[in-house]
């Protein structure tokens, strides 16, 4: 695998301790996925492509959305695990999918750059099936996180991270029904939060 740019976080899961939230964060996404693999399941924000093999188990047709031009590389890696996505380019607020199209959406670390989060959860709503899930994730965003990302080296974070969970869940609260919501590490300073929602007919 190779970074797909300079804001690619692919670095940080090689990394001794950091590496442990980055890779948690799969994990946690992971366990909401579901046992019975599913028609068609998009990935947004498919960055390097690390969560495209395990999704690509987990339905029997796969999407990457993105908007970097690096899909031929991902998808050569993406071939080599035995996976076959079709990778587009495009944004959460204009996905460029088909009307309750989806079964399951999949997007991590995606939702805290994103000013217009009422558009991300309408188009979110939009292209999910009747009963279709959404498995997302997004970091705590605030003055201790700013504090901390300097320490592995990531500089300016206040300028990339702009919506709180607290902003992303109230945005999607009004589109889909919250099945989940799991927070790492559990206690009062959660880093990471993944959370399951649904589109109730």
């Amino acid at each position: 695998m190779r970074p797909t740019g300079d804001d690619d976080p692919l670095r940080f899961y090689y990394m001794p301790v950091v590496g442990r939230l980055y890779r948690r964060r799969l994990e946690m996404a992971a366990a909401m996925l579901g046992t019975e693999p599913v028609a068609c399941a998009v990935e947004v924000g498919y960055g390097s492509g690390i969560l495209l093999p395990e999704l690509a188990r987990r339905s029997r047709r796969l999407v990457g959305v993105d908007r970097h031009e690096e899909a031929p590389a991902v998808l050569a890696m993406a071939r080599a695990e035995g996976a076959h996505p079709l990778l587009v380019t495009g944004g959460i607020c204009a996905l460029p999918l088909a009307t309750a199209s989806v079964d399951l959406l999949v997007s991590l670390s995606l939702l805290e750059h994103v000013r217009a989060l009422d558009e991300a959860a309408a188009e979110i709503a939009r292209v999910l099936r009747p009963g279709g899930r959404a498995v997302l994730g997004y970091p705590r965003v605030d003055r201790l996180m700013e504090m901390l990302f300097p320490l592995i080296g990531f500089h300016g974070i206040e300028q990339h991270h702009v919506s709180t969970p607290a902003d992303i869940e109230r945005a999607l609260a009004a589109r889909l029904a919250l099945d989940q919501c799991r927070r790492w590490p559990r206690g009062p300073l959660p880093l990471y939060t993944v959370s399951s929602w649904r589109l109730v007919s």
